[in-house]
């Protein structure tokens, strides 16, 4: 039996009536704000460039801060920002109004140490060798702001003590800015001691954790592999900066309380107790850390599933029931987790493993068998259409089978804490 659907599309009369109106001017629009980071408790000088602003810019924010100034000109505006001083540090939506309208949406800081800006010129290279006289001085700690880094080095002074450790951490990714920023540390001669580039979970921004093994004079130099435009400048933190390595679980269930395990730079456990939003749209939202100054939000994922944790002490495959989410960890090198799932034939089972793109460095491999473990029934490695290297699967359950054995494990061979899935 053929079931259908009818549509049925009627024509209607239309009338239009043509009239002229006066021109309206278009609503204002926001290219990038210099800087993009306030230091709370002070007056921040701000810039703000865009398209069709006018005299009567004004500037809106969603916390608590006084604000002087306006439009300068059709292209760009200045504003005197004081946030007040007790307003939470974070990446807070900022918009221009004008009596035309309201802008699009840009993201700004807020921070509590001071803000240096770049001075040029800076970071010039001569006969081959970093220029040390061009070098900016600076101290610690301090959040630098960096102008437009395309084909261009910016480079900066600090003094350490033997055995002070420094981390330098930058905000580009997160704050919608472009950079894919690299980072070279400097003895004072110009050697280099350690650099980072494509921080494992951090997507496109930067950390270096570094302890000075003498006192003296050292060396940060920034430099850009990529991006251009409007957005093309950074924020950096430095300073003796706990983070975070690794957090579990990845995300919860929808409108429930969590305690999330956060691992910090030493290997040291804090629990923080937290509520998943129960927005239905969303499938993944930002855990704020405040206790871990050199860390960004951490990316977290939310669903409608049941929430089952990994019984580590499982010898045999863990047997779970679905539609399920599991929480789990690779705990030591070469592990494979299993799972046991009751099937019927002519199911679709689909698999999907969140752990990269919620910060996880697990590169994982899907594995499904029989209940046996020994005839192999479907595997998937990376979801390349989605840039991500997280396995997932569609598997139709073949005649005769039951019971199938999910297994995972990761490529290189990794495990313990840093190997978080879900």
């Amino acid at each position: 039996m053929t079931k259908s659907i009818n549509l049925r599309l009627s024509l209607a009369s239309l009338v239009v009536v043509l009239c002229v109106t006066p021109a309206r001017a278009a609503p204002p629009g926001l290219s990038t704000i210099v800087p993009p980071v306030l230091q709370r408790g002070v007056a921040n000088d701000v810039r703000v460039f865009g398209k069709e602003l006018a005299r009567e810019t004004e500037l809106i924010l969603p916390f608590a801060t006084e604000i002087k100034g306006g439009g300068n000109s059709l292209e760009s505006a200045s504003f005197t920002i004081q946030p007040h001083k007790e307003v939470p540090l974070g990446v807070y939506p900022v918009r221009v109004r004008t009596p035309d309208g309201v802008s699009n949406l840009r993201l700004i800081a807020v921070t509590d140490v001071p803000v240096v800006r770049v001075r040029e010129p800076n970071g010039r290279y001569r006969v081959g060798a970093l220029d040390l006289e061009l070098v900016q001085p600076i101290q610690w700690p301090c959040i630098i702001v960096g102008d437009r880094l395309e084909r261009d080095i910016d480079a900066f002074r600090f003094t350490v003590k033997e055995g002070d450790r420094l981390t330098f951490v930058t905000e580009t990714w997160r704050l919608g800015l472009t950079p894919d920023p690299l980072i070279r540390l400097r003895d004072a001669r110009g050697k280099i001691l350690a650099y980072a580039h494509d921080t494992p979970t951090l997507q496109r921004d930067e950390r270096l954790d570094h302890k000075f093994a003498r006192s003296g004079e050292h060396l940060l130099e920034m430099q850009s592999t990529g991006g251009a435009g409007w957005t093309n400048h950074y924020l950096v933190k430095v300073g003796p900066l706990n983070y975070a390595r690794a957090v579990f679980p990845l995300g919860g269930r929808r409108g429930q309380n969590v305690e999330v395990s956060v691992i910090d730079r030493d290997g040291q456990s804090t629990t923080v107790r937290t509520r998943v939003p129960d927005d239905p749209w969303q499938d993944q939202w930002r855990l704020r850390l405040p206790d871990f100054p050199g860390s960004l939000d951490w990316p977290m994922a939310s669903g409608d599933f049941p929430e089952v944790m990994e019984e580590t002490t499982h010898t045999n495959p863990q047997l779970v029931t679905w539609p399920v989410t599991i929480n789990g960890r690779i705990s030591k090198p070469e592990e494979s987790d299993l799972y046991r799932v009751a099937v019927k034939p002519g199911q679709t089972l689909r698999v999907r493993v969140d752990a990269f793109g919620l910060g996880s460095p697990l590169d994982g491999v899907l594995l499904v068998s029989d209940s046996t473990s020994k005839k192999l029934l479907a595997q998937h490695d990376d979801q390349i259409y989605r840039g991500l290297p997280d396995p997932a699967l569609d598997f139709e359950v073949p005649d005769g089978v039951s019971e199938v054995i999910i297994a995972l494990h990761d490529t290189l061979q990794r495990g313990g804490w840093n190997s978080d899935i879900v």
